[in-house]
């Protein structure tokens, strides 16, 4: 904690005051160590998986080594050190930083380990991983380099995860060393497959596309603290760092003994059941899984057809009527969160998450499951459960089996409650049962499982749906989803007996009915209890614009009712910046034009061939902003383009003459930007500079300390000025 203190302050993002800072605390306390830690200042460029537009800065990695006895690999131990804008970054990623201080500080303290330790401190992550992109593709220590630690939060408490990596080998070790882990391979499995994603886009990525062992450690509770003035030290979970002191010295050590190696595979099963009681196999007891619940559902219908409690067209037929009640059940989930947004102004903002997320969760989760058991219902009264059953569990056979080909490490969230229900159901089939024992064993033993094993990742999904939700998509309302899937494993207990029996048909709607009742309770109480202070800032969106070629400036901002009200009295809805090139809708209005130095482009060099033209541009900010974004439009396809000398991947965007660059980290002098372009014509440029901070003569009011700047925001109430260019080709 006195890391986190000494260096979480202020705003860490690239190019602040306290970032150069904290790079000095960095050498200092690697220094008083005993280490010589060395600097690794790089342009580069990178490009996330799955995303079109490169990203780009000026970087300045901070790196130590502490020797081996006799190494056979390097093991680096990886922390950014910048934050987002908008708050302190304690745990964002100052935790991080102060883990591996401190874990350096452990490890010198013992015997010397075998392997070399690389302590490596990134810079410039938020804006796309920049630092580790860096290091892994520019930096000879690379190639020495067989496995990385890495450390990350998406919030501010919570138990720190074990949930990215690449090598099943790797993923042993860390177990073995770290007997209270808390893991589930489903996360690592999925956002590497099934949702192309760039493993939650961090810097572990950069390592393991370069061919290193990767595994990632993050905690995820307090969604709304995440790069926010909340993301202090008095926010940070003591135990969460704890953790990660935990995950860094035993992994660390352990590793340190061994022989290593680039051992990239990761098709095994792991898994929490309790606290720190981990399943662990392989993927042939996955496949092996997998076709066990396709020959346990098998031999049910079979052993129901035999007794003639089912048949093949009423099995299909619930087949057919499960995912219909399924799609319905969510979508009620789904418009009642975007009514409850509509109706409640506050749940509107730009924010990742509020005080009261636990309520709308759950409430939304009653409200999808009563939904469910409603529409089931009528069916249950006229056609056969054990139909009904059997043609829903046909899907989760089918989602357990494909997973157990796909993508085996996260297959156990459907073979094991598949397993569990269909066990269940071969009991209920294969013989004459009290319908007590029925009622009782048939939702006892499905809850049990999921309760250990699809619960825990589904509390995960519901932090990770809260960032999308910031963004004005609204995911949560999706976790429904989730809960009706799960009600499928017990659709023949849906309500109790008697409600089955036409003499009470008042009491079939009585599961639906508490059901919704607890979801209208649990929502309601959660939209009277949010509320903004002091401790809990409402969050914003406020911009500064000057557009240096018409003289004219605006105020932009994504919340009306905010203290920013009056800045933007009489504006118009707009299209507002909350990154380059990322907009939302707001509002704008006219602002007090002030005299600020606009950006310039400045033609260096061309040179013309038959067919292309060559050109070198400096791009500068004479007020000196530590962040840029160009964008150019060519009259023909851009092929070839490079900044600092770092080339730019070939997109689509540039084949079509358009090329989108942010910049971050700007040098003094500017950057120098080369294209090469096919056809002649005009090449317009538009450049935008970015400063942290509101001018102070466009008379703002100062900022109230229950308002903060919203967690999702490229600068915190940033001040941007735009100059066009043109260049004649």
């Amino acid at each position: 904690m006195e890391h986190v203190r000494a260096i979480a302050g202020d705003t860490r993002f690239l190019g602040s005051p306290n970032h150069a800072a904290t790079r000095e605390y960095l050498l200092a306390q690697l220094r008083s160590l005993g280490l010589r830690p060395t600097l690794q200042r790089a342009a580069v460029v990178n490009t996330f998986t799955g995303s079109d537009e490169p990203e780009a800065g000026s970087v300045t990695n901070v790196i130590a080594r502490i020797p081996g006895t006799a190494s056979t690999g390097m093991i680096a131990l990886n922390a950014h050190y910048d934050s987002g804008p908008g708050g302190p970054g304690a745990s964002d990623c100052g935790s991080c930083v102060a883990t591996v201080l401190e874990a350096a500080r452990a490890l010198l303290a013992g015997p010397r380990l075998r392997n070399d330790v690389l302590l490596v401190f990134t810079d410039g992550e938020e804006n796309g991983d920049l630092g580790a992109a860096a290091f892994a593709g520019q930096h000879p220590l690379m190639r020495e380099v067989a496995v990385v630690l890495n450390w990350e939060t998406a919030g501010s408490h919570g138990p720190a995860l074990l949930m990215a990596g690449n090598s099943s080998a790797l993923v042993q070790d860390v177990l073995d060393a770290t007997p209270n882990a808390r893991t589930y391979s489903v996360l690592p499995s999925l956002f590497r497959g099934a949702l192309k994603a760039q493993q939650l886009a961090t810097d572990t990525q950069e390592y393991m596309d370069r061919g290193a062992s990767g595994v990632q450690f993050a905690y995820l509770r307090g969604t709304r603290d995440y790069h926010t003035v909340r993301d202090s030290p008095a926010h940070l979970g003591r135990g969460s760092l704890q953790m990660d002191g935990d995950y860094a010295v035993a992994a660390t050590r352990k590793l340190g003994d061994e022989p290593l190696e680039r051992a990239t595979t990761d098709r095994s099963t792991y898994f929490n059941i309790t606290g720190g009681v981990i399943v662990q196999y392989g993927p042939a007891v996955t496949l092996a899984l997998g076709l066990l619940t396709l020959a346990l559902f098998i031999g049910s219908v079979l052993a129901g057809r035999r007794t003639g409690r089912v048949s093949l067209p009423a099995v299909l037929a619930g087949a057919l009527v499960f995912p219909v009640t399924v799609l319905l059940a969510s979508a009620v989930s789904t418009i009642a969160w975007i009514g409850l947004k509509a109706v409640v102004p506050d749940l509107a903002l730009f924010t990742l998450g509020t005080s009261q997320n636990a309520l709308f969760v759950f409430g939304l989760v009653c409200l999808a499951f009563a939904a469910f058991a409603a529409l089931y219902h009528p069916l249950l009264q006229r056609a056969r459960p054990d139909a009904l059953a059997l043609g829903a569990l046909a899907w989760w056979v089918l989602l357990a089996v494909a997973f157990s080909v796909m993508a085996p490490s996260a297959a156990y969230l459907f073979t094991l409650p598949t397993l569990a229900a269909l066990g269940v159901t071969f009991w209920r089939l294969t013989g004459s049962r009290p319908a007590r024992w029925q009622a009782a064993v048939g939702v006892a033993v499905p809850v049990a499982v999921l309760s250990v094993v699809y619960a825990p990742v589904m509390l995960v999904f519901s932090l990770l749906t809260l960032r999308l939700d910031g963004l004005g998509l609204p995911v949560v309302g999706l976790m429904g989803l989730f809960a009706v899937l799960a009600a499928g494993l017990m659709v023949p207990h849906l309500a109790p007996r008697v409600a089955l029996r036409r003499e009470h048909p008042a009491r079939a709607g009585l599961l639906p009915g508490a059901a919704a009742l607890t979801a209208v309770l649990l929502l309601s109480v959660g939209a009277l209890r949010l509320s903004y202070d002091t401790e809990n800032p409402r969050p914003d969106v406020v911009s500064y614009v000057l557009d240096a070629d018409t003289g004219k400036a605006s105020w932009e901002t994504g919340d009306r009712a905010s203290w920013s009200a009056a800045l933007v009295k009489g504006g118009v809805p707009a299209d507002i910046e909350l990154a380059p090139f990322s907009t939302v809708r707001g509002w704008r209005a006219p602002a007090p034009a002030l005299s600020l130095a606009a950006p310039l482009v400045t033609e260096m060099s061309r040179s013309t061939r038959t067919t292309t033209t060559t050109l070198r541009l400096r791009i500068s900010s004479p007020r000196g902003a530590d962040a840029l974004a160009v964008h150019l439009r060519a009259p023909g396809a851009i092929t070839a383009a490079s900044v600092e000398g770092r080339r730019l991947p070939a997109t689509a965007s540039l084949r079509r003459g358009e090329l989108k660059l942010p910049y971050v980290g700007v040098p003094r002098r500017g950057i120098t930007l080369e294209v090469t372009v096919r056809k002649r014509g005009t090449l317009r440029a538009t450049v935008r500079d970015y400063t942290q901070g509101l001018p102070a003569r466009a008379g703002a009011p100062e900022r109230p300390a229950d308002t903060m700047p919203a967690a999702i925001t490229f600068r915190a109430d940033p001040t941007v000025i735009v100059r066009r260019s043109e260049v004649t080709l």
